[in-house]
């Protein structure tokens, strides 16, 4: 039953109401004692017969009375008074962030200081060996002098160290009883809630981690990241589906964007591991705004903005979710997708949007993500080759696509040609750079096979790490000539494609690859980009193509980078030369 205005609870003198909650129910009130304005949390007597509710608000209050941060409410007391229990608290005038984010998306300049507040408020929390576990915008105000507030820690659980049991249960402010914390139970507000929380899985920290990146996405965007009509599909979302990306503003920094993207790792093994790692994300983030720097301390390649790709998504045979871009009119032209795909963010990579902006101007632009990768489906059962080129079959069938030109570079060149063998009725014609048929533990070459277990060795190592220096190998074999800039763009692309469990799944299946006898069936006209001096796959693979597939062309390439950058001869050449080969070529497919 509500309280009416005036009611005393001990000295305390009960006003408006503020709020309620699945915890309870808020109200302004005065001490009388000390003369201040304070808000109390009653929890209804109608749910005293409920012991779990009872032992979850005892634990709020000493929870709360532990953590002394100027970014977290704080506690004053525990009152009770005629069969009621009350929580006193400090007072947060303002609104709160959902009221703010209700009027729209918030601008980089005004988020990126609220969430940097949260991450501190987050990382006082945990130090303490304490979790919030529903974080979200209802619970965080930020008062008119832009100091923000996180409210509500009643769902809040005790970390133990790892590997180290309490020993006393009672020295825990957050212990519960057993059927509070057994595993199927599911705490939280929906939409905020991580995936293990969502299967009613222990968590830990983690938790916090993926909250805060919904929180930030969610101010950027001004929608929620898993919002949906129904609790089922809400729940759907977060196991299965990807964040929209294309829905962040443009201009939101690279950095941010991988923030949330690790922030919102859907596997907790892979997800940011410490809420100051974000932190000090966001500082050199604000220092990059600081310095009208809107990348976030990468520069973009033009200031000149990329028109609007169309994303979709299909279903492959097994169900997975593909997303699929189109973007532009003229001949389709399929790009198939390496083991570095992102659809959203490849679009302004200027490592690879030189790419986008010419194709798109004559053709009809197709890109896509694989399975595993990007904005399709990252938790994927299983990694087949062959799983790949069905890929590419749902795709096609999507666009419900009759001929078109491909295109394959690096790893995804074996993925076209083996559709291409498979599908001679829908290639018109073939384009392959810097791709081979042989994985490195079919060429029978122990230097390369050294070579593959080395490149293997750093994904599974340092894919995931903060620190970029495993990561950066990989860059320098593939672009040597890159600068630091582009190795920044590079790395934040691996970060931003997949996990690094299925970055490892995706090297290691392309080293056992073997299409030497279906080249042999491609009708396509084909043309073989290679550089001649590609430090990331010998130019004698690009020779062994052009000897297996018939009558395949082979072009030589000024360059040893084994993506192409923008500026170098290599790249006029490989434009040219392909638009002659495919606009200059078109004819009918005759089956």
């Amino acid at each position: 039953m509500a309280l009416a205005p005036g009611t005393r609870l001990g000295p305390y003198e009960i006003g408006a109401p503020i709020g309620a909650g699945g915890m309870g129910e808020v109200y302004r009130a005065r001490d009388t004692k000390l003369k201040r304005q304070v808000a109390i949390k009653i929890l209804p007597a109608s749910l005293a017969p409920y012991a779990d509710r009872l032992a979850r608000f005892q634990r709020e209050a000493e929870v709360l009375a532990s953590l002394n941060h100027p970014n977290i409410a704080a506690v004053y007391g525990l009152e009770e008074s005629d069969g009621l229990k009350a929580l006193v608290m400090e007072l947060v005038e303002g609104p709160t962030l959902a009221d703010r984010i209700a009027e729209g998306p918030i601008s980089i300049d005004e988020a990126l200081p609220i969430a940097n507040q949260i991450a501190e408020a987050l990382e006082a929390a945990h130090e303490q060996g304490i979790i919030h576990r529903d974080l979200k915008p209802a619970n965080i105000k930020v008062r008119a002098d832009g100091t923000v507030k996180v409210l509500d820690f009643g769902l809040a659980k005790a970390m133990e160290p790892v590997g180290v049991m309490s020993s006393s249960q009672s020295m825990s402010p957050t212990i519960t009883t057993p059927a509070m914390t057994q595993m199927g139970i599911i705490l939280g507000t929906a939409a905020y809630m991580s995936p293990e929380q969502a299967r009613g899985k222990p968590v830990d920290k983690r938790t916090d981690i993926w909250g805060f990146g919904c929180v930030l996405y969610e101010m950027l965007a001004g929608r929620m990241v898993f919002g949906r009509e129904t609790m089922s599909d809400v729940i759907a979302g977060i196991l299965e589906r990807e964040p929209n990306w294309e829905a962040l503003p443009q201009k939101t920094p690279l950095r941010v964007r991988q923030l949330l993207g690790r922030c919102l790792e859907k596997d907790h093994r892979h997800r940011l591991r410490d809420i100051g790692d974000a932190r000090l994300e966001l500082k050199e983030a604000l220092k990059a705004a600081e310095s009208n720097n809107p990348s976030g301390g990468i520069a973009y390649a033009s200031a000149q903005p990329m028109p609007a790709q169309d994303i979709r998504y299909c279903r492959t045979r097994d169900g997975i979710a593909l997303a699929y871009s189109t973007l532009g009119d003229g001949y389709p032209l399929i790009v198939v997708p390496h083991w570095m795909s992102h659809l959203e963010l490849d679009f302004r990579n200027p490592l690879s949007r030189h790419y986008w902006v010419e194709f798109s101007q004559r053709y009809r632009l197709i890109r896509y993500d694989t399975r595993g990768f990007g904005l399709s489906e990252r938790v994927v059962p299983d990694f087949p080759f062959d799983a790949w080129v069905t890929d590419l079959e749902a795709v096609v069938d999507a666009l419900h696509l009759d001929q078109f030109a491909l295109l394959g570079a690096s790893g995804a060149a074996s993925v076209s040609i083996a559709y291409a063998a498979r599908h001679p009725e829908h290639v018109s014609h073939l384009i392959l750079l810097g791709g081979f048929l042989r994985g490195a533990r079919q060429t029978g070459d122990p230097a390369a096979v050294a070579f593959a277990d080395a490149m293997e060795t750093l994904v599974r190592l340092g894919w995931g790490q903060s620190s970029s220096r495993f990561r950066n190998v990989i860059c320098s074999i593939l672009v040597p000539d890159g600068t630091v800039e582009q190795y920044k763009w590079m790395d934040a692309a691996q970060l931003a494609a997949s996990s690094g469990e299925n970055a490892e799944r995706y090297f290691k299946i392309l080293s056992n690859v073997d299409l030497s006898s279906e080249a042999a069936r491609v009708m396509a006209p084909t043309v073989v980009f290679h550089g001649t001096g590609d430090t990331g796959v010998p130019f004698s693979e690009a020779q062994y193509i052009a000897t297996r597939i018939p009558n395949a062309r082979l072009v030589p390439l000024p360059t040893k980078n084994h993506h192409i950058l923008r500026d170098e001869p290599a790249w006029a050449q490989f434009l040219e030369t392909t638009n002659e080969f495919v606009l200059g070529t078109l004819r009918p497919i005759v089956p």
